[in-house]
């Protein structure tokens, strides 16, 4: 009996292992498994990307198991995930640094195992490289000179290289000047015994590297030199100095050059100097030319007297060599016959009148490109830039002093910086007038309709000139692109003021008192507000909707001529004018206009033979207007 419980004991055992182990077959699940498919192994990115798609493989030996990925990725693989339960097999890495290296592995896992792939390595784009070279680090420039190259060394295998240059006494946050092409670049206006740092950085699409931050340090000067135009006639020249306009004493004799260098001269003190020529025959003549100069201390001189003219790239560029800081005379710039750029000034400081004005004319320069810039000068008496079609800006940043501006014609510029420019007796911008248009009634100054040759400045967008007090004369014409008048904001008092074809303006509103204004062919020009004084002007302002503004002085204007205003509707806005018999008034050719209620407490019967309505949509007689039958 228990030989046979025991075999049953046995016979039990076996099956139940038996079925234990057939039922361990249907249920084991085996680890998933990973391969890591893109980037391969020390995969180096394409130049100047920093993406890179990640991919990968997971597979399970069941279908029905969802697999999850924790990807690790850093310079080195961290410890902790850089993304975790992630359900697709790719990832898309973005903003990677240049020039790194970089590692990832993913883990997967089906919820039971976990299985990690190999690591792998890539690498971004290299940055490039960039060295300064002169001048030293801390260097001390043995002589002064206020203009001065600025040179480093660059290498970048992946596409061509620019340069952002950060230069000045203190290192400033924004580029001193930005994409310049060559591994050197010219400062100007250096001061002497002063410190100046500066660094580079070289760039090629989204791959750059900046430079270390390098200073030196300039020399001190007492050397100043005058030089002179030629005097018709001379064959030498005696040059005399003096203390006081008067008692010259002879420091150089029968000098046959056109230049004298001084030095060991007082500094912040005025010398009188004057040439006189020796001609052919030996003979000392009377002729010549006096002046008077104050050295500063420690300040280049470089002083030229009489009248720079240049017509040629080599005359501009052997004026730059001699980097005057000051003109006694004018300059003039006219059409040159293959002048590029113009650099000759700048280090010019003063400029100032003698024989003739301190003017400058640059006109009619055609293939003249890039900036037009004196960034140093602080005075002068009118400067004219005309006709120059290929210049790209006018910069004066440092202009303080200056009579009149014209600047018309120059179809390629977008800016004009004149930041401490404050005063001014009469500016032009844009382009003058080529035709009048005869009315009946009236001539106003225009421009031909069809002209299609015309142009003033296309693309200016900025007047950066801060003016202030009072403006003898204003004009403004074929400027499509400008949008405001904000220059003028702070100024009281305009005698006279053209707005033509300014296409972009919307709205002119001036607290300056305004003598005469005049706004003509300004297509999107909806309403003008202004202190009138005198007299104005409306004529082809297709768009104009309102006129408002107030008098002053209790002055009526000289002349109210509206005409030609296709959507002028009312005259509400000129409500403000005070009874004046004298004035003498014009509506015309105006389709939409309907309403002269604003006007009817504006004149009287005095007035009424100086009033001219005709080709408007409603055309009352003075008397209906007096008798309130003002509007249709």
């Amino acid at each position: 009996m228990k030989k046979s419980t025991t075999l049953r004991y046995i016979i039990s055992l076996l099956i139940l292992i038996i079925f234990n182990s057939c039922d361990k077959d249907e249920i084991i699940n085996e680890p998933p498994t990973i391969t890591l498919e893109s980037p391969i192994d020390q995969f180096k990115v394409q130049p100047g990307s920093t993406s890179v798609l990640l991919e990968w493989k997971g597979q399970d030996d069941a279908d029905t198991n969802n697999l999850l990925y924790d990807l690790y990725f850093g310079n080195t693989v961290q410890a902790t995930p850089f993304k975790t339960n992630l359900t697709e097999s790719s990832f898309l890495l973005e903003n990677l640094e240049l020039g790194k290296a970089y590692q990832w592995k993913v883990i997967v896992t089906d919820g039971v195992h976990k299985t990690s792939s190999e690591i792998r390595n890539f690498s971004t784009g290299n940055l490039p490289t960039i060295n300064l070279t002169a001048p030293a680090n801390e260097a001390t420039l043995t002589e002064f000179e206020n203009v001065f190259e600025l040179t480093w060394n660059a290498q970048y295998d992946d596409g061509d290289l620019v340069y952002d240059v950060y230069f000045g006494e203190t290192l400033p946050e924004t580029p001193t000047a930005t994409n310049i092409p060559q591994p050197v670049y010219e400062v100007s206006g250096l001061s002497p015994n002063a410190t100046y740092q500066w660094k580079v950085v070289a760039r090629s699409g989204i791959a750059e590297k900046a430079s270390e931050t390098w200073s030196f340090n300039t020399a001190g000067t007492t050397e100043r030199i005058i030089d002179w135009a030629p005097i018709d006639n001379a064959v030498s020249y005696n040059i005399y100095m003096s203390e006081t306009p008067s008692n010259y004493q002879l420091i150089g004799e029968e000098i046959s050059d056109t230049s004298y260098t001084f030095t060991n001269l007082e500094n912040d003190k005025k010398y009188y100097f004057r040439l006189n020529i020796i001609d052919s025959n030996g003979n000392l003549s009377g002729r010549g030319t006096t002046f008077d100069v104050t050295f500063k201390e420690n300040e280049r001189t470089r002083l030229y007297v009489g009248d720079l003219m240049i017509k040629t790239q080599e005359e501009a560029d052997s004026i730059a060599e001699k980097k005057y800081t000051e003109i006694i005379g004018g300059i003039q710039v006219s059409e040159s016959s293959n002048l590029t750029h113009l650099n000759a000034f700048s280090n010019l400081k003063f400029l100032r009148g003698i024989n003739s004005q301190a003017n400058i004319t640059i006109e009619k320069n055609s293939l003249l490109t890039g900036p037009v810039s004196f960034p140093l000068l602080e005075n002068g008496r009118l400067i004219s830039i005309k006709d120059n079609p290929k210049i790209t800006s006018i910069n004066f940043p440092e202009l303080k002093e200056l009579s009149e501006l014209e600047l018309l014609g120059n179809n390629q510029v977008e800016g004009i910086i004149m930041s401490k420019l404050t005063n001014l007796l009469a500016i032009s911008i844009g382009k003058l007038p080529n035709t009048s248009i005869r009315n009946d009634d009236f001539i106003v100054d225009a421009y031909e309709a069809n002209a299609q040759e015309l142009y003033g400045h296309e693309k200016l967008t900025k007047i950066d000139l801060p003016l202030t007090g009072n403006i003898e004369q204003v004009r403004l014409s074929h400027l499509p692109a400008l949008s405001n008048l904000d220059f003028l904001e702070n100024v009281t008092q305009i005698i006279a003021l053209q707005v033509s074809t300014c296409n972009k303006l919307e709205e002119v509103s001036l607290q300056a008192r305004v003598g005469f204004s005049v706004f003509f062919f300004n297509q999107n020009l909806l309403k003008t507000d202004l202190k009138y004084w005198l007299s104005a002007r409306w004529y082809g302002n297709p768009n104009l909707k309102s006129l408002e503004g107030e008098m002053v002085d209790n002055l009526l204007p000289g002349a109210l001529i509206i005409s030609n205003n296709d959507k002028l509707e009312n005259l509400d806005g000129l409500s403000f004018l005070q009874k004046k018999a004298d004035i003498f008034w014009i509506f015309s050719n105006n389709p939409s206009l309907d309403n002269f209620c604003g006007i009817k407490d504006s004149f009287d019967s005095a007035s009424s033979g100086r009033l001219i309505i005709k080709e408007n949509k409603y055309n009352p007689t003075p008397e209906e207007i007096l008798n309130g039958n003002c509007s249709e």
